[in-house]
């Protein structure tokens, strides 16, 4: 049996490492082909069994019905496929906010020889990233790290990616797998509802991820706390019940050793056998961390605060975002606050003791406890967080009653999680080799008039002509959950070549701007770039959108339907067109009803809505691949065919629409590659190409003078 427990990755910021391409595992999904309850021919993952074949789960509610497990989603386990370019979307990603390097611990696995799959019974996976540099007082942190139900220990990383470079100094994450079980999709279990089991909530599976977690923290361990996300947060709060705390000694009971817990779009475990740990009170006194989202529609902000109160010392962070890990920078601060709260603790305790034992080693005086501070963007009467403030601590007091689900409800999150997207810096400057930003100085633009807008960034070329040149606009992936998702330094990439370069931040859940506002934002930039064609250079019919994951439906939104939807406060509507002279498109979101995929597919639809919901008809009407005409722009697609999040199949059918309507199409699926890889540059998988095979299209197109 290949053995994957001692398998590592391992982030340094020292400048002598080599930089390699270690190896991580991927997760291979079995798939299962059958109708969906719109009339077509779908090909989807096995859905859990707590969700009925043809439905969405997870979409726009915080729960979901019932129901028994379908004889059709019967499958075989899952495991784990390990080759030598699984890392390349990682380290594109890190190279955009961090010096961070990679290396190994064992040779990377030739992906050109045949897939292992690994039997994850006996062994479970776990993925270390630290960095060389030891914290200035003492030894850091050790956290373990949960990822959602759906999830990786991989894609766990990536989505905390923007905090790695700020956790550093204080902090080493361990990210495991969930112990592959005979479902499908990774889980840490399975709920069964209460009709199948009497009336009550099971968690099948659960008894495999406790020894599995027993394995890690005796073979990977100790672990100072436990971090988990979506599904992964409800673990963290059933082990807090497991837990020996700080003093404590471990036990058939309490097994489990570790001093605090972070929690982020969590809820109380609901198997009976479980939240029963919750009522060892004495045992959840640790300090923790609650993160979650106002808009979250998969977790209700009440359900993760009722997690929160189980806590007697809880601290929580909010943020107007959904069912997503928050990364900006003031969330960025309080995630710091936190950690080092935690690390100083440590730091005191290790002094403590060699003064106790060795009284010599230090004759300075024991640190001050370090307290907490507020999230300093949650008002007192904040209406969902509903801790009252107590004005003698920096701690959140207990104010309110326990809240719960409805009864019978069986939550999607003990089931299903969308895989949230991942939140990029705003640059890729000196983070790549490859990419010299010899570019004039970037300007910042209102999208809008109105102030607290939309805006965009504008990286001009550095060699300035006579002529006009094109303009390449950015609308980077992100599950319409955040703009600055996958794609970075794109446009920064694009003034190296001779265009204009133009990042857009269009409306997403972030921002509050759900549709029509997304499709606003996108039309706008189109219309803008237009308008300051003579100021900055631009040839106004060269304008090409360059679309990134769910920036990919925005971008292919513009070129099948540009005239959908005008605001009332776009002055440039009569002046200028927002149909774009070609589109690239990245692995993109291009349906909103085919090939339903839970991940960036289900997570962009329920951004995309909003809160006004999701319905048939809206998904039609918003299916890029649905609405292609002769009139739809130019396209240069491409996409990677072990693409997890995006079935390829959505690029492979648009492509195939945009030929049957006779409009210019170049389409290319790579073997190699994942989803979110971006530019690839350097990379030695055969992805890395698609740049250049993507400007040899339209330096053909407009050399050859072909016509839309």
């Amino acid at each position: 049996m290949f053995d994957i427990a001692s398998k590592f990755r391992r982030f340094s910021s020292s400048k002598n490492d080599k930089d390699v391409l270690p190896t991580i595992p991927r997760r291979h999904s079995p798939t299962s082909n059958y109708h969906n309850p719109y009339g077509y021919s779908a090909h989807l993952p096995l859905t859990p069994p707590s969700t009925p074949p043809g439905e969405y789960p997870s979409l726009a509610s915080d729960s979901t019905t019932d129901t028994a497990e379908d004889e059709r989603t019967h499958h075989h386990q899952s495991g784990h496929i390990y080759d030598a370019h699984a890392i390349q979307q990682d380290a594109d990603r890190l190279a955009a906010y961090s010096t961070l390097r990679l290396y190994e611990t064992q040779p990377p696995y030739d992906y050109k020889q045949p897939a292992k799959s690994v039997d994850t019974s006996e062994s479970y996976n776990t993925t270390q990233l630290s960095d060389s540099t030891s914290a200035p007082l003492g030894p850091r942190l050790r956290i373990l790290c949960l990822h959602g139900y759906g999830g990786t220990a991989s894609t766990l990383s990536t989505q905390l990616s923007s905090l790695l470079s700020l956790l550093a100094p204080y902090a080493e994450l361990v990210f495991m797998d969930a112990p592959s079980i005979p479902h499908g999709d990774y889980g840490w279990w399975h709920a069964r509802s209460r009709v199948q089991y009497g009336g009550d909530v099971v968690y099948e599976g659960w008894d495999r991820t406790r020894q599995g977690l027993i394995d890690t923290f005796a073979s990977e361990g100790p672990f100072d706390g436990i971090l988990g996300f979506s599904q992964g947060a409800i673990v963290a709060g059933v082990l807090c019940g497991m837990n020996a705390g700080p003093n404590g000694k471990t036990s058939a009971e309490t097994p489990f050793k570790f001093n605090f817990a972070i929690m982020i779009g969590g809820f109380i475990a609901r198997d009976t056998s479980l939240s029963q740990f919750f009522e060892r009170r004495e045992l959840y006194t640790i300090p923790s961390l609650h993160v979650y989202g106002e808009r979250d529609g998969v977790v209700s902000p009440d359900s993760s605060h009722a997690l929160a109160e189980m806590f007697k010392h809880p601290t929580l962070i909010t943020h107007g975002g959904g069912h997503i890990i928050p990364s900006h920078a003031k969330v960025n601060q309080q995630w710091k606050s936190f950690i080092e709260a935690q690390y100083h603790k440590k730091v005191h305790s290790s002094q403590t003791k060699r003064q106790r034992f060795s009284p010599r080693l230090s004759n300075s005086p024991p640190r001050s406890e370090f307290r907490i501070p507020l999230p300093d963007h949650v008002p007192d009467d904040h209406p969902h967080t509903r801790f009252g403030r107590d004005p003698h601590s920096h701690s959140y007091s207990r104010s309110r009653s326990h809240t719960s689900m409805s009864p019978g409800a069986l939550n999607p999150l003990e089931n299903v999680a969308h895989h949230s997207p991942v939140r990029h810096a705003h640059s890729l400057a000196g983070a790549d080799d490859t990419l010299s930003l010899s570019t004039r100085k970037a300007i910042e633009v209102k999208l809008w008039p109105q102030a607290g807008r939309s805006q965009m960034k504008v990286f001009f070329p550095v060699a300035s002509t006579e002529t006009s040149t094109a303009a390449m606009i950015v609308f980077r992936g992100g599950a319409y959950s955040t703009a600055m998702g996958s794609g970075a330094g794109a446009a920064q990439w694009a003034a190296t070549k001779g265009f204009v370069g133009i990042e857009v931040e269009y409306g997403t859940a972030e921002t509050h701007r759900f549709w029509p506002d997304n499709y606003a934002d996108g039309a706008r930039a189109v219309r803008l770039v237009r308008s300051r064609a003579k100021q900055w250079g631009i040839d106004p019919e060269k304008v090409i959108v360059m679309g990134f994951s769910a920036g990919g439906h925005l971008a292919a939104t513009l070129a099948t339907q540009p005239e959908l939807y005008k605001d009332k406060n776009d002055d440039l509507v009569k002046k200028y067109s927002s149909r774009p002279d070609a589109v690239i498109l990245a692995y993109g979101v291009l349906s909103f009803v085919q090939d339903y995929r839970p991940g960036a597919s289900a997570g962009s639809i329920s951004n995309f809505f909003g809160p006004a919901g999701v319905s048939e008809e809206k998904r039609k009407a918003l299916s890029p691949d649905l609405h292609v005409t002769a009139e739809t722009s130019p396209a240069f697609v491409w996409t990677v065919r072990g693409d997890e999040d995006v079935p390829p199949s959505q690029s492979e059918r648009f492509a195939q629409a945009l030929r049957r309507a006779e409009v210019p199409v170049e389409f290319k699926m790579y073997d190699q590659g994942s989803h979110g890889v971006g530019l690839a540059l350097g990379s030695s998988m055969d992805v890395a190409e698609w740049t250049d095979r993507m400007l040899a299209w339209l330096e053909k197109r407009w050399q050859t003078g072909q016509k839309d």
